[in-house]
């Protein structure tokens, strides 16, 4: 498999990116206030902790507004000690997408990564600075997933 042109790193680093957005910032907030069943356990999901610890207090990091809509301060308080949320997660997997299939674009996702926590902390105060460094992290492992998907045979 070649490695894609940089015209098409963009288009795919575009593409990528809308599908974030309109997943976190449009259909993520949406469910949270439903409550069928399905609307329910995606919620939940959204609302997990991957890793948590209880020596160091997470929430200095994230904004008041972390999990957009949450409503229970018992669920709110968890985020203290969780170390990688599902959204932490999910922008692993983003950016880990991007350096597979854009990977000559580090410089222009870690910016975008930058503008967007801005974006969040503005807007909703849901940023967390830690995604920052989760997005460099999923941006390298695909980076070296691509090395191995644009050798040649």
């Amino acid at each position: 498999m070649q490695k894609p042109n940089l015209q098409s790193q963009y288009a795919y680093a575009l593409f990528i990116y809308s599908m974030g957005y309109l997943y976190s910032i449009i259909y993520a907030p949406s469910i949270s206030i439903q409550f069928d069943s399905t609307s329910t356990s995606i919620n939940q999901i959204h609302e997990s902790c991957f890793v948590s610890t209880d020596n160091i207090d997470f929430s200095r990091t994230r904004g008041e507004n972390y999990y957009i809509d949450i409503m229970d301060p018992e669920k709110k308080n968890q985020i203290k000690s969780c170390a990688v949320t599902f959204w932490s997660f999910s922008h692993i997997v983003l950016y880990m997408l991007l350096g597979m299939f854009s990977p000559d674009l580090f410089t222009e996702t870690l910016l975008v990564g930058i503008l967007f926590e801005l974006y969040e902390l503005v807007e909703y105060d849901c940023h967390d600075i830690l995604d920052v460094g989760f997005n460099t992290a999923g941006f390298y492992i695909g980076h070296f997933i691509s090395q191995y998907m644009y050798t040649s045979l």
